[in-house]
């Protein structure tokens, strides 16, 4: 009788022990993406059965939870600090036109008509409901149900608190108007209202109001004609080390400088009439430069153009008749916020709210306008009016503090941000950034095979070609870096590729090794 004995020692005992390790981990690794697989498949099955589990309890009556819209109100409401005077409950917007409500212990209840939307509280909240607290209703609706829903809110119950929950957060929505031509703004900040239109301008007004500022790249710019020819690639801080001095600049060379300050924001104040830009440099006379040129210059550089505009455009930090500085109003304290919501509030102070609004101009690039709320549809220069504009103009003069009026800003869309913000090597595309590095991680997992290839483009160099063993290893260390950052990056996903291949064709062929060694091991014995 033969007995089979697999040894680590050398010759082909040690061959195939090696192979059994290498192709023993190519299995473990295989199950191991099976069962991933199968566990995402599982997780997927549950979720399916969940909503074919929804589907039959639609229509009236009380249930559990199972639409998503609600499932993500339900976990903002957990969030929520306990309030024993108010209901709050999530919402959802059926397309069939009924209504689902969920409290925080994920109970729904569908109301399908007035009689069935009185019983809401009841149902959800019977507690409150019995002690007549149920008047402080708060809902909190999801996206769907304010967007396609917006001509049915008046149907939910009277005196209802009602808010959109955008990104895990929540806001106050608010009526405006009457009748037919109503229509509903969401409060972002005090001051700050981003009107519900169309879902996609409505996403990317509210992400740009939730734009974390960087103050060290925000840059409030003097036009002036004895400023300076270029600006500064980091600011300077004032005394308080808070926020950026003012940086003063000849008007002609404003647009070259956006080169400078390249994925900043640039803060300027004047006007804006027509398509030109109006403002006044210290002790001299209005001028004008044209805004598409500006914002063009703006977009090559990836810069934000911020023009806070005013009846007064005399330019921050010169001096007016009385030698006073210049200030914006509200400026410093509006820079010291976190996000531009917070700017513009700030901004406005206790003068009235904004109201935003977005339109897209171009690739990449959004226009964000702030305008006084009462006044959102009417342009800046009928708003104030020549009375207006000489009494802000005089009281500017006397106090040094010019008020916004409104803001116009030319911004980096959300997608061409985003893209900007996961660049690693400012100039050039996180996808290209991306690939060069993928390529060098595919390449070092398929080392043999990339090394392999490696060896017919860069010969082995030997000791006797060098002079000195200095230029030996010199050789041999740029050798190794043109190895890893110039060929790795182009045949790392081949070369991955290939040695996956062969990892699993040798693990197909075990048996058939086995076999053949087995033979030769009995052939050699006999």
């Amino acid at each position: 009788m033969y007995r089979l004995v697999l040894t680590g020692r050398q010759g082909a005992d040690g061959e195939v022990e090696m192979m059994q390790r290498r192709s023993l981990s190519v299995a473990v690794g295989m199950l191991s993406v099976f069962a991933v697989m199968v566990s995402a498949s599982l997780g997927h099955a549950g979720w399916l059965t969940r909503l074919a589990k929804e589907a039959g309890d639609a229509g009236s009556g009380a249930g559990k939870l199972g639409l998503s819209g609600l499932e993500n109100g339900v976990a903002l409401l957990k969030k929520l600090p306990d309030d024993p005077d108010a209901v709050r409950l999530a919402v959802h917007a059926s397309p069939e036109g009924h209504w689902s409500f969920a409290n925080r212990d994920g109970d729904v209840f569908t109301a399908a008509n007035p009689d069935e939307m009185s019983r809401v509280v009841a149902n959800l909240a019977p507690d409150a409901a019995s002690k007549g607290t149920a008047g402080q209703l708060a809902l909190y609706l999801d996206p769907d149900a304010v967007f396609q829903n917006q001509n049915r809110l008046g149907d939910l119950p009277d005196g209802a608190r009602l808010y959109a929950t955008v990104d895990k957060k929540a806001y106050r929505l608010l009526p405006r108007g009457s009748g037919a031509s109503q229509r509903y703004v969401m409060r972002m900040r005090q001051n700050v209202e981003v009107p519900v239109v169309a879902p996609k301008l409505f996403e990317e007004a509210v992400w740009q109001m939730s734009r974390q500022l960087n103050k060290a790249d925000i840059r409030v710019v003097a036009l002036d004609e004895v400023g300076a020819d270029a600006l500064r690639a980091v600011p300077a801080l004032t005394k308080g080390k808070t926020v950026a001095r003012v940086d003063r600049i000849k008007p002609d060379r404003l647009m070259s400088a956006f080169a400078d300050v390249r994925g900043q924001t640039v803060l300027l104040k004047g006007r804006i009439d027509g398509d030109t830009f109006v403002f006044t440099p210290s002790g001299g006379s209005e001028r004008r430069l044209d805004v598409a040129d500006l914002t063009a210059a703006a977009t090559r550089n990836d810069v934000n153009v911020v023009f806070l505009q005013s009846s007064a455009s005399r330019q921050p930090g010169g001096r007016n008749w009385f030698w006073q500085t210049v200030e914006v109003d509200g400026l410093e304290s509006a820079m010291k916020r976190a996000t531009y919501a917070d700017f513009l509030n700030a901004l406005a102070g206790d003068r009235g709210a904004f109201t935003v609004r977005v339109q897209r101009q171009g690739e990449g690039r959004v226009v964000v306008q702030a305008l006084p709320t009462a006044t959102s549809a009417v342009p800046l220069g009928d708003v104030v009016g020549e009375l207006g504009e000489w009494f802000a103009t005089v009281a500017s003069e006397v106090t040094g503090s010019v008020v916004t009026n409104a803001v116009t800003a030319n911004l980096n869309s959300k997608e061409r941000q985003k893209e900007l913000d996961l660049r690693l090597v400012p100039g050039v595309p996180s996808g290209y950034q991306f690939a060069y590095i993928g390529g060098i991680f595919l390449g070092l997992l398929g080392w043999g095979t990339s090394r392999s290839w490696w060896r017919y483009v860069w010969k082995k160099e030997t000791r006797s070609e060098y002079g000195s063993a200095a230029g030996y290893y010199a050789a041999r260390v740029v050798k190794s870096l043109a190895y890893v950052f110039v060929f790795l990056p182009v045949v790392g996903g081949p070369a991955f590729l290939v040695h996956m291949l062969l990892q699993v064709w040798g693990f197909v062929m075990i048996p058939v090794r086995m076999i053949s060694w087995l033979f030769g091991k009995v052939v050699a014995r006999a």
